[in-house]
């Protein structure tokens, strides 16, 4: 794969954020950068995430995303 066809492949993995589930999209973009896994979680939102990883409400700044 030519250093072109990486970029443009990156760009529409990025943009499925915007079409796809948060999940899906993040998948697809990791597979685009060579990684996958069988072992993923199943978390659907910032807020699940925060919940189960950031006990301690360090991700919580003004300018993190909501």
């Amino acid at each position: 794969m030519t250093d072109t066809n990486l970029k443009l492949d990156l760009k529409q993995a990025v943009l499925q954020f915007g079409i796809k589930s948060l999940r899906s999209a993040a998948l697809g973009l990791f597979a685009t950068l060579g990684y996958e896994s069988e072992r993923t979680l199943e978390i659907d939102s910032v807020q699940a995430f925060c919940s189960q990883f950031d006990h301690e409400g360090k991700l919580n700044h003004p300018s993190a995303l909501p």
